[in-house]
């Protein structure tokens, strides 16, 4: 899977904040993490909510493996340089047909 961004990619992060689509992880990959947060779901009887939705990173594996993630770390720095520091991860997760609207 590619992982450099080209120079028009940076231009477009630069100028609107993000950059879509843009895809990282394979789908195997995304669906391993998708299952990890599922089987929490499944296991502590709903989803992450109040204190477990802040800092996963510190909390569960599969955050921490994410977000040192070879070609999401490669992306980054392209974009900011080597020195990176994650200071918090937060996790909204809209279910389907929920009724919330994400903007």
């Amino acid at each position: 899977m590619h992982s450099t961004l080209s120079d028009k990619m940076i231009r477009r992060v630069r100028e609107y904040g993000y950059l879509f689509p843009y895809r990282v992880l394979t789908a195997a990959e995304a669906q391993s993490y998708r299952d990890a947060i599922e089987n929490y779901e499944q296991t502590q009887g709903g989803p992450l909510a109040g204190k477990y939705r802040y800092k996963v990173h510190l909390l569960f594996t599969w955050a921490r493996d994410l977000i040192r993630h070879p070609r999401i770390l490669h992306a980054v720095e392209q974009l900011i340089g080597r020195d990176i520091l994650v200071w918090t991860t937060n996790v909204y997760l809209k279910e389907p047909h929920d009724g919330r609207y994400i903007s």
